[in-house]
């Protein structure tokens, strides 16, 4: 996959406060490392990932949160998200396949092996559906060890798609504050 476009929603769950927030919007991926969620719901903010940045655009304080990504955590994010590494994840967690029987997506989950403060198991579970037809991710969740869960799911995903240069060509908006991370 060269590229896609596609309708986002992410759910987080605090466990703590027993809250679910929820935003939605579109995210866009140029291979080789090229992200940008536009969420509008419900608020308008702008995640955008570059080489090596990740840049959180908050227009209602017109904030910027700006932090250098290290070329592991970027590739993690790449194979987890875009083309799983299933030889690799088989190292951190085992994994089920939970809907046999199901017709559009395979269902799977991951449960890690062991406690570790490794990067590909700071998660002890994670939750995956994968498109029969195009193996592409549908909905990732993720728990973390205090049973809180993130959960994104696409929608009208469209690969290798034109989609236009001007996506990717973001820019920190001007009298935004910056703050790095």
């Amino acid at each position: 996959v060269k590229n896609f476009q596609a309708e986002i929603t992410q759910s987080i769950y605090s466990n703590i406060a027993n809250e679910t927030e929820e935003t939605k919007g579109i995210i866009y991926y140029q291979f080789p490392d090229l992200i940008k969620i536009e969420y509008s719901i419900p608020h308008k903010e702008i995640v955008f990932l570059d080489k090596e940045t990740c840049y959180l655009y908050i227009e209602e304080t017109n904030q910027v949160l700006k932090k250098t990504v290290s070329a592991e955590e970027k590739s993690l994010l790449k194979e987890q998200l875009f083309s799983p590494n299933f030889d690799k994840i088989k190292k951190s967690y085992k994994i089920s396949l939970k809907n046999k029987k199901k017709k559009k997506n395979f269902e799977l989950e991951l449960i890690a092996l062991k406690s570790t403060d490794s990067v590909e198991t700071i998660f002890p579970k994670i939750k995956m559906s994968i498109d029969k037809n195009s193996f592409m991710l549908t909905k990732l969740i993720i728990y973390d060890s205090f049973d809180n869960k993130t959960s994104l799911t696409l929608n009208n995903l469209q690969t290798n798609i034109e989609i236009n240069k001007d996506v990717f060509e973001w820019k920190i908006p001007e009298g935004a504050s910056v703050i790095e991370q």
